[in-house]
């Protein structure tokens, strides 16, 4: 862990993670006034994994307990050929949006359940399939 978190500060993605710039554009896409010390993750998906349903709800951490936000900048290279976040809408799973884009951006208020479904490459890729997830997450501000 913490030659990845040296190796994430000599390239400077620390450093773009928790700037002044992604916390402006997390509030003004979000509404909220969040806080200056993010929560942060780097997550690398290969071929089969996944995340199963989860709602991210935290009651029990009263600075959690109304919920938070969360920036997303994911990157997924060619041999990857699916990979879908399913979602809730009005207490059902029943939106998907494709993940598995070259590159992108989502600004999220959680919780909310979701699940990730396995990644899939492409046939005879699955040595070099990879799909990088950026995750910053943003305590509101009372």
């Amino acid at each position: 862990f913490r030659s990845a978190s040296k190796a994430a500060k000599s390239i400077g993605l620390t450093a773009f993670l928790t700037s002044p710039s992604l916390k402006e554009f997390a509030e003004r896409v979000s509404g909220y006034a969040l806080s200056q010390s993010p929560g942060l993750q780097v997550i690398c998906y290969h071929p089969g994994d996944y995340v199963g349903p989860h709602n991210d709800h935290h009651p029990e951490e009263p600075h959690l307990r109304d919920g938070y936000v969360d920036l997303q900048i994911t990157l997924t290279n060619d041999d990857v050929a699916h990979q879908s976040l399913l979602y809730e809408n009005a207490g059902l799973f029943n939106q998907v949006v494709d993940i598995a884009i070259p590159s992108g951006v989502s600004v999220s208020h959680l919780p909310f359940w979701h699940q990730v479904t396995p990644l899939e490459a492409r046939p005879g890729r699955e040595a070099t399939a990879r799909r990088w997830l950026l995750l910053v997450s943003f305590i509101r501000n009372p």
